[in-house]
């Protein structure tokens, strides 16, 4: 089953968003997330472009998946 909550579209699949795909599709996120620091930290001349922007866009992805994770499971 594949998890829309870690798709890259501009606007998420609210429909296809279940309860049952957060945990998981956030523990991915993280995962992957953690991985992408790892290798940013071994950078061995690190810069702005190299370092903050990708920062940025790992902030970028956890603040969509869980804005579609809340946004999905209101009542």
């Amino acid at each position: 089953m594949e998890n829309p909550l870690l798709g890259h579209e501009p606007l998420p699949p609210f429909a296809l968003i279940r309860p049952e795909h957060i945990e998981p599709g956030v523990r991915e996120l993280l995962a992957r997330g953690r991985t992408r620091i790892e290798q940013l930290a071994a950078l061995e001349k690190p810069t702005f472009a190299t370092v903050i922007e990708p920062l940025e866009e790992l902030q970028h992805q956890v603040s969509r998946t869980w804005s579609r994770s809340a946004t999905s499971t209101r009542c």
